[in-house]
């Protein structure tokens, strides 16, 4: 779907460009389907199987050894210090997914 590979959406790959798996779409899609599932408790088994996806998705970005939420890490969930995005936190974000994820 979607949340997988954003070039559905229209966003190309660029030459070069390392394969990454950002935290903002799981933790943000956690958080909408939690908030319709709250509304209309009748779809949360339907949704279940995408909230697990995205809280292992969001979790893959706990680098433990550091104790740091990166921003970004590769599609399998390792960190990727060789570049400036895969080194990139974002405080704001870490307390948002914690939230998230908590609910």
């Amino acid at each position: 779907g979607w949340c997988d590979d954003l070039s559905v959406l229209g966003r190309a790959k660029l030459p070069g460009q390392k394969a990454e798996s950002g935290l903002a779409i799981p933790m943000i899609l956690l958080n909408v389907i939690d908030e319709v599932c709250t509304a209309a408790p009748h779809l949360r088994p339907k949704y279940a199987g995408k909230c697990e996806w995205c809280v292992a998705k969001a979790t893959a970005h706990i680098w433990t050894e550091r104790q740091v939420v990166l921003e970004s890490v590769s599609p399998e969930g390792a960190p990727q210090t060789d570049s400036p995005e895969g080194r990139l936190l974002n405080p704001g974000h870490a307390i948002e997914a914690g939230w998230f994820l908590l609910q």
